[in-house]
């Protein structure tokens, strides 16, 4: 769909960048949440196999 002169204006307010930057905001956001939520449960998992190895050494 080509855009006509009537839709120029529209891509120069202030509007479109407030969306633009919500959009990028809102992305970095989620993927930094995303990024410290694999973290966590890599550790929960990494910790939980530390000590079912110890608790194996031990009464085993």
């Amino acid at each position: 769909m080509l855009l006509s002169d009537e839709d120029e204006p529209y891509f120069n307010s202030p509007n479109y960048d407030l969306v633009w930057i919500g959009v990028v905001s809102a992305t970095l956001t989620l993927s930094i949440l995303a990024l410290l939520t694999y973290a966590y449960i890599w550790w929960r998992q990494r910790l939980l196999e530390e000590n079912l190895f110890e608790y194996l050494l031990e009464n085993v």
